[in-house]
């Protein structure tokens, strides 16, 4: 298993990468210390870019995914996730501004 701690207003001021293995539930454990709304969005950079574009649309959505997250100011929150295959993913505060604020980062899943 592989803990990957982050408070959600550090996504601005750093470059994240993390290495997680493939078949290993793994832990995103997220904190909101922010004055904002913030969200986390874990998916293929393709499926991230997707979403982004209907948040656009629809800030305010609700998310009911497993491999989300949105965070009021002060909130914790964790995403346990076992991904099935390798491969280069991505993730994102996709509030809108927020990805351009630099609020996103690459994950590796490797065997």
């Amino acid at each position: 298993m592989t803990d990957m701690n982050a408070e959600l207003e550090q996504l601005q001021r750093e470059s994240f990468a993390y290495f997680i293995h493939e078949a290993n539930p793994d832990n995103g454990n997220f904190t909101n210390k922010g004055e904002v709304d913030h969200e986390f969005v874990m998916d293929t950079e393709e499926n991230v870019q997707e979403h982004k574009l209907v948040m656009e649309k629809n800030p305010d959505m609700e998310h009911a995914d497993d491999n989300s997250l949105r965070l009021v100011p002060g909130a914790k929150g964790q995403i346990i996730w076992t991904f099935a295959k390798d491969g280069k993913y991505s993730f994102a505060c996709l509030i809108p501004g927020h990805y351009e604020a630099g609020m996103h980062g690459k994950l590796q899943v490797n065997k």
